[in-house]
């Protein structure tokens, strides 16, 4: 008995430290859980803020920045899938951070102790010269690009480097004043003489007989046969100068604003600054031919000046800081510039047009130089390094259609500028292509996206909403005031009208494509949605009572389901496979603004007026249900846009900026700035990832790298 009692005992004593042992055990776990889900919104919230703040530092152009924190969250970057764990792309976010701080530089030539201030390329393109802060003249042989000399020329930072004609000599300006000529074979030095001030230009007669110079303090002539200089003239008190090939014309900045020298006797003429600092320390350059000035302003513009006018001609915008460096290709067609942007940007300069923004250095541009046959480009910068560049125009997407003087847009690589007027712009599935209405002309115009934005096509129409299929072939036009609709199709330059039929009634909305760009939907003002197939014409389904101010019609990713935004009502969701339109009423007491379906078709994302986005669970044959919502945006909302990936969703707001959030931590990790209006419609391309915005003035395409580099 005792015994029996005892094993009980025993029993129940080791049954409880069991449970104590569990129950802590238990604890532990959710300790630990915890402390891992808390390290876990920590690191997230900190790539969330690393991310914001590398968005910032491509504002400010600090590129070295970006590269670090890109760096510092890659790890975190690079999350696995939440379905069967295998590895997924790098972040939306993170990719397009690194595609702005790409690389895009030939070899770097040479690292040096201290900036890379100025580089010349000979007539021959047979040498290239660089001189930096040090007072060294580095000598490369192309185009092998062969580092073959260095001479300590100066004990003060070289300033500017020019080549005779036939390529023998190399005149070399110092910071302190000296000028120095060698032979290009030896270093041997041929002549030297020196000025009161900084050396701001240097360039040698069409014989190679003379050596004009510009300092400080005044321009004057080195003649190398009888090894005497001419007086000096002008007092011009400079911050930079430009000799003319000719050595009639000097353009100098200086304190008054632009000042022009030509003639003998010497003629003046001052451009005062007038408004503000507008002429600045900044670059200038004669082009070869002679015909043109290219001068940086305080604003960071250049501008293109008539040398025979004395006047300004056209601006080149496009950098963000000030433009420390320009150089005319021999031709003088391109202008490259750079500066503390960091950016090198390539111009075709009679057109206004950017042709290239290329990225590689770690600080600002000091000079740049274009080879003789304009294939290549050198430059010089603070982290002290020679660059090469080459595919100088290969981005370049000419118009397919030429544009009437008035009605001329702004271009570069990632922009296009929309023509005044437009009434409204609607994407087509994909993100390729896009057409707009202008107004009161009645124009129809289309664009592409890829490889870059640039017009497709441009036509008068009698209907005023149209919608295109995803491969750009087709249009499809609707009319607010008759139920016809017109089938056109794209024919070398512009779209062809193919057939005319009856729909539903008279046009609601501009027609929309399904992805595949077999359907298109239609809806009436009396609340009719119809899907037809467009050739040969063939009504598919319908459904009455879509109410409410509709604005858009967006399919699903199958194009079983088609979903209308009514910005007073919310969504009508019309399922084609049961016939059920189901309405889905917005959650906010604010119009709906814009709507988009995620990748994997389970969710229907709502903007709204008030700055709000709400994700809304409804998958085919789910009853659609609201979540909470993920954004409470400080300004309007107007668009928004699934990543392919599903992981991101881009909200375009009133104020140009779009917003692009983790949808699953509810995190703002970016914020892409460029747009001046209301970003009314947003896109992604699942072929290259690329987010394509549009507002009433501009189409952007915002890039990433898919694959890393």
């Amino acid at each position: 008995m005792i015994v029996s009692l005892v094993a009980t005992l025993v029993c129940l004593l080791f049954a409880h430290q069991v449970r104590i042992e569990h129950e802590s055990s238990k604890r532990n776990q959710e300790a630990l859980t915890r402390a891992e889900a808390a390290e876990q919104s920590a690191r997230q919230e900190s790539y969330s803020r690393a991310m914001l703040l590398a968005h910032e530092a491509v504002q400010a152009s600090n590129f070295g920045l970006v590269r670090e924190l890109l760096q510092q969250t890659r790890s975190f970057a690079e999350q696995t899938g939440t379905s069967n764990g295998s590895p997924t792309e790098l972040a939306w976010e993170w990719r397009h951070l690194q595609y702005e701080c790409r690389d895009e530089s030939a070899p770097v030539l040479v690292r040096r102790a201290k900036s890379v201030d100025s580089v010349t390329v000979s007539p021959d393109g047979a040498w290239l010269a660089a001189g930096d802060g040090d007072g060294r003249v580095l000598l490369w042989s192309l185009p092998n690009r062969e580092l073959r000399q260095q001479w300590q020329i100066m004990r003060e930072g070289v300033e500017c480097l020019a080549f005779d004609p036939d390529s023998r000599r190399l005149a070399v300006g110092c910071v302190d004043g000296w000028v120095r000529t060698v032979a290009v074979a030896s270093g041997k030095l041929i002549a030297e003489f020196r000025e009161q001030s900084r050396i701001l230009d240097l360039r040698f007669s069409a014989d190679g007989r003379y050596l004009a110079d510009c300092s400080v303090h005044g321009f004057g002539f080195h003649d190398f046969q009888t090894s005497t200089d001419s007086p000096r003239r002008g007092d011009l008190g400079a911050f930079r100068a430009a000799i003319a090939p000719d050595f009639k014309v000097l353009a100098a900045l200086g304190p008054q604003g632009l000042l022009w020298y030509w003639g003998d006797p010497q003629t003046n003429v001052v451009f005062p600054d007038v408004v503000g600092n507008r002429f600045n320390d900044h670059a200038q350059a004669i082009s070869p031919d002679g015909r043109w000035l290219a001068t940086a302003l305080a604003d960071h513009s250049i501008e293109i000046w008539s040398v025979a006018e004395k006047k300004p001609l056209r601006r080149l915008v496009g950098h963000t800081a000030a433009v420390e460096a320009v150089a005319w290709s021999a031709d003088s067609r391109l202008l490259a510039s750079g500066g503390f942007d960091q950016m090198l940007a390539v111009w075709d300069a009679q057109r206004g047009t950017l042709l290239r923004r290329l990225r590689g250095h770690q600080e600002h541009l000091t000079a740049v130089a274009f080879s003789p046959d304009c294939r290549t480009l050198f430059s010089g910068s603070e982290d002290r390094t020679v660059r090469a560049w080459t595919d100088l125009e290969a981005a370049r997407v000419p118009d397919e259609i030429a544009l009437p003087p008035d009605l001329e847009t702004a271009q570069a690589p990632d922009l296009i500028g929309l023509p005044p007027r437009v009434f409204y712009t609607q994407l087509a599935p994909g993100a390729r292509f896009a057409c707009s209405l202008t107004v009161p002309d009645n124009t129809v115009w289309t664009m592409k996206t890829q490889p870059g934005p640039w017009i497709h096509s441009r036509q008068l129409a009698v209907r005023t909403g149209f919608g295109i299929s995803p491969d750009g072939n087709w249009l499809i036009a609707a009319h607010i005031v008759d139920d016809l609709c017109e089938v056109w199709r794209y024919e070398t330059d512009r779209f062809a009208l193919r057939s005319t039929h009856h729909a539903i009634g008279n046009a609601e909305v501009p027609p929309a494509f399904s992805h595949d760009g077999r359907r298109v939907a239609l809806l009436a003002t009396n609340g009719v949605l119809a899907v037809w197939e467009p050739e040969p014409w063939r009504e598919l389904a319908r459904w009455e009572g879509v109410v409410g101010r509709a604005n858009t019609i967006v399919f699903d990713p199958p194009d079983k389901r088609i979903f209308v935004r009514c910005q007073n009502f919310g969504v009508f969701a019309a399922d084609m496979d049961t016939g059920r339109l189901i309405p889905i009423p917005k959650s906010r007491k604010a119009e709906v603004s814009g709507i988009d379906i995620s990748p994997d078709n389970r969710f229907l994302a709502m903007s709204y007026y008030d700055g709000a986005v709400v994700l809304w669970a409804c998958a085919p044959g789910e009853e659609p249900h609201s979540l909470s919502p993920i954004i409470t945006e400080r300004t309007d909302a107007w668009s928004v846009a699934f990543s392919p990936d599903g992981r991101r969703l881009a909200a375009g707001l009133d104020d140009g900026n779009i917003h692009l959030w983790d949808i699953e931590r509810r995190l703002l990790v970016g914020v892409l700035k460029g747009h001046r209006q209301p970003v009314w419609e947003l896109g992604f391309n699942p072929a290259d990832d690329t987010l394509v915005s549009i507002s009433p003035d501009e189409l952007r395409v915002w890039r990433v790298t898919k694959s890393d580099h």
